[in-house]
Formats: C-alpha cells, structure tokens, sequence
C-alpha cells in the first residue's frame, strides 16, 4: 500500500547519459554527459553471474540496468533505486518507457550521500522516515513492465533483509550484492556491470517515491546546474 500511495508521486526523469545508442555503446549528450551500454557484465566480480535465485528457481538480470537519483528529502538522506532487469524488456527509466514481460530487482537505497556500502533493512512507512544506510528491496516475476509504467503494477517488497551492498567501481561500473525474503522465499543474487544514471526532477511520469531533489551524477555532470534553485535548473517552486 505504501509504494501505491509513493508511486503515484509526480516525477520525470532526466537522462544524464545516453540516446537512443546508449545499449550498443558510447555516446556523448548535447549537454557532455557520456552514454554507457549495459553489458550486462563491465568486467565486475568474476564470482557474480547477473542473476538471482527465488525458491530454487533460477533468474537472469541481464538486460536493462540503472541507477536512479531522487536527490534529498526523506530525513535528509540521498535517496536512489538500483534497477535491474531480464533481457526480455525493452525501455528505460525515462518516462518510463519498459515494456515486454520479464523480472525486476529494485532496490530503494536511503544514504547518507554515498551510494557505496552496506544497508540495513527499511519496511516502508507513509510518510517515509526512513534512517540513512536502509533499503528496501522489491522484485517482479513475469511481469508486463507496460503496466508498471503506468502505475499499474506494483513489486513485491521484501519481508527482511539479510545483505545489500553497492560498491561504485567508476565508469558507471557497479558490484551489486543482495539477499532479503520474500513471500516466495529466500532471494538471493548481485550485479556486476555498468548501470544507466538518471536524474529525477519535478515533471510528469513515476518513480519509487524514494525522494527527490539534487544529486550528482556518479562520473558525470548532471544535465542542468544543480546549484540552482530556480524551479527550472533545481527544485524550489518545482519540487514536491
């Protein structure tokens, strides 16, 4: 009920790296921002197979991979989702725009402005409150990503949390580990590859309702001026 109620939170999202090319290679924005592919792979951590394993059944996430800034609100943390999807679905985090049907990871990440470490567990509330360094991991099965772009279709959150861990390996390259339990049992896997950045900013569309707001870009110049807050360039008459 929560993630309903946070979901239907106004938001577009900002592509701060990347066109239409942005799966098959590099490109660089109009506004300098480098696009990267997702590979499904970047050369991370030789033990990670980009997958994840629910009640002994085996999945693949390695298809569509992002990383999402909604900037600061809830308690003043630095709020981002880790979105991690099986090569089935088309489509990214602007609009957004996923389509097919396949499985999701997401990971609603509260830190304290550093999305490296380790995270504790967050069972949501409304209004968020939720402490630095907490996480709250849901997940889709078989899923028709044209409805959960549409608000239609919401994941399913977690129970607990054993582990979620995010190394920021530079590039856009990110070693991903997770474990938490779900209705369906015990899910466990990790990402090792480079993740799409984007930008949250007031506007139209969805987003986890994890925060919003100004953030920096991992290896990137963001695509306006954050140091504004104009409404236009920043967040003040525009924001939430």
């Amino acid at each position: 009920m929560t993630h309903r109620l946070l979901l239907s939170v106004s938001l577009s999202l900002l592509v701060a790296c990347g066109g239409e090319d942005k799966y098959e290679g590099s490109t660089t924005t109009d506004s300098g921002a480098v696009a990267t592919e997702t590979n499904g792979g970047g050369g991370g951590a030789a033990a990670c197979d980009n997958g994840f394993t629910l009640d002994g059944e085996r999945y693949e996430l390695d298809g569509v991979a992002e990383i999402i800034s909604f900037g600061s609100v809830w308690n003043e943390t630095s709020n981002f989702e880790i979105r991690l999807f099986s090569d089935t679905i088309n489509g990214d985090a602007d609009g957004p725009t996923y389509r097919r049907v396949g499985n999701m990871v997401r990971l609603d990440l509260h830190s304290d402005g550093d999305v490296d470490g380790s995270y504790d567990f967050y069972a949501p509330t409304f209004p968020p409150s939720p402490d630095a360094d907490t996480c709250t991991p849901t997940y889709f099965l078989n899923q028709d990503m044209t409805e959960y772009s549409a608000n239609m279709a919401f994941p399913t959150e977690a129970r607990s949390l054993d582990e979620v861990t995010v190394a920021d390996r530079g590039g856009y390259n990110y070693d991903v580990v997770f474990s938490f339990d779900t209705p369906d049992g015990a899910l466990d896997g990790c990402y090792s590859g480079r993740l799409d950045y984007f930008l949250a900013s007031a506007g139209s569309g969805s987003g986890s309702g994890s925060g919003s707001g100004s953030a920096h870009a991992p290896d990137a110049a963001p695509p306006w001026d954050i140091t504004r807050d104009d409404g236009v360039n920043g967040w003040g008459a525009a924001g939430l």
